[in-house]
């Protein structure tokens, strides 16, 4: 019979195999992302580049807002396994979920990046990232839920403050999806917010709650 050490050693050698993969998918998301610039033909010979550069700009921008995101996502999902010390098989498949929608970034991002005004291509780059983010947010929901999971029995400001946090991101994007059905143009810029959700989660939440942000 296993002795409680031997446990606690397996287990935090499964969880360390889940978060090798999880950074693993991360890296190579963000990885090719860069290939879609890789797509841009260049004049040769003495012809100037800058006009070439400008007139890509869409695919400049959605490497850009797609490798903003996946960071946020990263940071965030590495934070919140800080606080999580166990897992069962509803977390692993909520995990697999979310690399899932991690690993298929690089697709809408293409197609955003060719079709930059296209309402069709907002709505599809504005779901795939929204759906990425309820598959992170559902990973600390359930682990919430089974305190067996965390590190500690977190509080409800904890829950507070990741509720705010973690659903901020799609929660935009999903606005944004109903926004593009107006104005495809007011969506993209509707995006601009994500980049000040931590500065916004700060105001709304407010000091007493910093300490509980600070695992987030």
């Amino acid at each position: 019979m296993k002795n409680k050490q031997t446990q606690h050693h397996e287990k935090g050698w499964e969880r360390g195999r889940i978060t090798s993969l999880s950074d693993g998918v991360f890296s190579f998301s963000i990885t090719l992302l860069v290939i879609n610039l890789l797509s841009i033909s260049f004049p040769s010979g003495n012809q100037p580049l800058f006009p070439t550069l400008a007139a890509n700009w869409p695919i400049f921008l959605s490497y850009f807002i797609s490798f903003i995101v996946v960071g946020r996502y990263w940071m965030a999902h590495a934070r919140l396994f800080q606080n999580i010390q166990d897992f069962d098989g509803t977390l692993f498949n909520l995990n697999l979920l979310l690399l899932f929608f991690i690993a298929v970034l690089p697709f809408p991002t293409e197609i955003l990046g060719t079709h930059i005004n296209d309402r069709d291509a907002i709505i599809f780059y504005a779901f795939m990232l929204a759906c990425t983010g309820f598959a992170e947010y559902a990973i600390g929901f359930h682990a919430y839920h089974h305190h067996k999971l965390m590190r500690q029995n977190q509080s409800e400001k904890f829950l507070k403050v990741f509720n705010f946090i973690y659903l901020g991101t799609p929660i935009i994007f999903l606005v944004s999806i109903a926004v593009a059905l107006w104005s495809p143009s007011a969506a993209e810029i509707l995006w601009i917010l994500i980049v000040f959700i931590k500065i916004m989660s700060r105001g709304a939440i407010g000091k007493k709650n910093s300490a509980e942000m600070a695992k987030l």
